[in-house]
Formats: structure tokens, C-alpha cells, sequence
């Protein structure tokens, strides 16, 4: 869907106060591979009930229908659901334009889930590959990772951070 036709639907929306389910934001699971200072994800251990891969799809497909444009999944890690791509691939073949937010840590070896996302944002908040030390910044591994992953093309990708005291 080009960004024209989302900001008219989004626009239109707004203009003849229809409430509608415009951007759906779905932790996708609440399993995590970090343990974030400022996550509560670690609080929420033991209690990881999540929908099925069908019911994710049925939940998709009722949102579209009331006029869903953009699907955004985060969590927990998200990369750590191995269904993730197939639900991504799904949401993009209603239309959707996809999202996640990822620590990045599993970029690379979970590319393929990658490959129906518009946007991918990379939080490096937690991520020891970019925190360690008295000043955070990139370590080789880490960076070598991110490019690795360049030739994935998504329309749009983003890293994001918040240095404290920095």
C-alpha cells in the first residue's frame, strides 16, 4: 500500500470521525533473549500464554476488514517467535504495512522472517553489543551484523536509542 493511499485512508478517518483500528500494535510474544533495565518483560516470566499462529491470522483479517492499514509487532523479542515471518507475510498480503521492533540480536540468523516488513526499527537501549563501556557505542560484531543485513531492502529501517546522562 503506497503511502498516498495510507495517509488518505488515515486522513479521511480522522476528517469523518470514524474509529477504526488504523495501526494495530501487537507484542507478539513476551519471551526475551536481553534483560532491559527499564523492560518489564522479565517481571511477566512464567506467563508466557500468546495466540496461535491461526488466531493471529483470524485477528488480522478482522481488523483489515475494519480498515487496519499498518500491523506493528514487538514484545518481548519478536525475532524469538518462530512463526513471526509467516504472520508478518500475512498481514502484508492483506495490504498491511508491517513493523517490528527488534533488539537485533537475532537479525541476521532470522532474515527470512524479515522479508514481507516495510519497516524494521533496531532498539540498541539493551543490547550489550552496543551498551558496554563508559560511552555506548557499536561494537564490530554488532555493526557487522547490521550490514549483513542491508541487502533485506526494506523500504525503510531505523535504529533507536536513549543514552542516558549521555
Amino acid at each position: 500500500m503506497s503511502a498516498i493511499v495510507t495517509a488518505s485512508k488515515i486522513a479521511k478517518a480522522h476528517l469523518l470521525k470514524e474509529k477504526r483500528p488504523l495501526n494495530v500494535s501487537y507484542f507478539i510474544t513476551n519471551k526475551c533473549d536481553l534483560r532491559c533495565s527499564y523492560c518489564t518483560i522479565p517481571q511477566t516470566r512464567g506467563h508466557h500464554d500468546q495466540m496461535t499462529t491461526d488466531q493471529i491470522k483470524e485477528m488480522l483479517t478482522s481488523f483489515r476488514s475494519q480498515g487496519m492499514v499498518k500491523f506493528s509487532c514487538s514484545g518481548g523479542e519478536p525475532l524469538l517467535r518462530p512463526d513471526l515471518g509467516e504472520v508478518m507475510k500475512f498481514a502484508s498480503d492483506l495490504g498491511c504495512i508491517t513493523s517490528i521492533t527488534t533488539n537485533g540480536r537475532l537479525l541476521k540468523k532470522r532474515s527470512e522472517s524479515l522479508a514481507s516488513l516495510s519497516t524494521c526499527l533496531v532498539s540498541l537501549d539493551g543490547n550489550p553489543d552496543f551498551t558496554k563501556g563508559p560511552k555506548p557505542t557499536m561494537s564490530s560484531k554488532f555493526s557487522r551484523e547490521l550490514r549483513q543485513c542491508a541487502h533485506l531492502e526494506f523500504p525503510s529501517g531505523y535504529l533507536a536509542c536513549c543514552l542516558k546522562g549521555h
